[in-house]
């Protein structure tokens, strides 16, 4: 992933959740009625690990939504709103997994789904990305899992857009400074009010990016 556009931080919308999007926030608990979504890219070759985790370092920094959880208000009769994850842990958003021989396309479109139905951490940015190594032919696999409160399918576009870049080449990444991030919120109080910093250590799964 490398920014390409000057207009990253504006991507993901306002700070709140329209009401259609908290509707399908609120609904991730039932599997009938969740709203998530996976991108499957088929990469001709294994990437390098570490500028694979240095290029979504960069980005999930010039795009702030991709740092925030949804904080939910005290009283539910307004709609959640996007707040800087205290935590965030770029190891637990992207992973890496190698498939067992001989790396068939069905082994890697059964992880796909797998990953697919487990349920978004609520207390995280609603995303997940994961390499996968071990396609035949030396290919590899990029999964990259989003709530649809978080983008719909236009978002994920120019998300792309943005992230994704011209050449397989390393470039210089002259990126423009990440915007300031808005003030955190904190949970079970009215949306708005700023959160007290607290210490808090979350497990990671599978293989960790190490930023």
């Amino acid at each position: 992933m490398a920014a390409q556009d000057t207009d990253d931080a504006a991507w993901g919308g306002p700070a709140n959740m329209s009401a259609w999007e908290a509707l399908m926030w609120r609904a991730e608990a039932d599997p009938r009625t969740r709203s998530t979504g996976v991108l499957l890219e088929i990469l001709d070759r294994e990437p390098d690990w570490d500028r694979l985790v240095a290029a979504h370092d960069r980005i999930s920094q010039q795009i702030p939504r991709l740092r925030e959880r949804a904080v939910e208000p005290l009283l539910p009769l307004f709609t959640p709103a996007w707040s800087p994850d205290p935590h965030f842990d770029l190891g637990y958003h992207l992973q890496r997994v190698r498939l067992p021989g001989p790396g068939m396309m069905r082994q890697l479109l059964d992880l796909a789904q797998g990953i697919l139905a487990r349920p978004v951490d609520k207390a995280r940015p609603p995303w997940e990305a994961v390499l996968v190594e071990g396609l035949e032919d030396g290919r590899a696999g990029y999964l990259l899992k989003l709530h649809h409160s978080l983008s719909d399918g236009l978002g994920l576009v120019q998300l792309l857009r943005l992230a994704h870049s011209s050449t397989p080449e390393p470039g210089d990444h002259q990126l423009a400074p990440p915007p300031a991030p808005r003030p955190l919120l904190d949970p079970g109080r009215p949306t708005g009010r700023p959160a007290a910093p607290t210490a808090h250590a979350y497990p990671v799964r599978i293989d960790q990016a190490r930023r």
